[in-house]
């Protein structure tokens, strides 16, 4: 029934917002702080899962917090400027996170840590879709032609 009368986004981030306060989380986001800080680093995207290959190895890197907040660049290697996108970030609630700007509207994903191995070493993306496009948008920064609506990918930690 509600999601007649509000967007998916919405009724997904209202159903994490009320899960966590019901387990007790605190509000002062230091959970939300300690997953952020599990992100900082490089990411190699190793599994993207709609059709089509990866012809450049694809980094994904989150930024120490800074005097502008948290940030990420989407990087390529064989380029002469090897970022490809960059912007910042924020996690509204836990394990969600949203590239506040960087593409036409912002890009809202869940992560999981547990998925794909179980490791901090890993971990699986999955892109809310909000709007037509955004999926797509995505997918032609980091050079992977097709028509996909909704993305999942795995993530490797890269040795720093």
């Amino acid at each position: 029934m509600l999601r007649r009368h509000f967007p998916p986004a919405l009724v997904f981030l209202l159903a994490v917002g009320l899960a966590t306060q019901v387990s007790g989380c605190d509000s002062g986001g230091s959970k939300r702080a300690s997953q952020y800080s599990s992100l900082v680093g490089t990411w190699r995207i190793q599994r993207v899962d709609v059709t089509g290959i990866l012809r450049d190895t694809v980094r994904l890197e989150f930024l120490p917090e800074g005097d502008s907040g948290r940030a990420y660049r989407l990087l390529r290697p064989v380029r002469e400027d090897p970022v490809v996108g960059r912007g910042r970030v924020d996690i509204p609630t836990v394990g969600v996170l949203r590239m506040t700007d960087g593409f036409a509207r912002p890009l809202l994903w869940t992560f999981d840590f547990d998925r794909p191995n179980g490791s901090r070493t890993s971990v699986r993306f999955v892109l809310q879709e909000r709007w037509n496009g955004d999926a797509q948008a995505f997918l032609n920064r980091i050079g992977l032609p097709g028509n996909a609506r909704g993305i999942e990918m795995d993530l490797i930690r890269e040795r720093d």
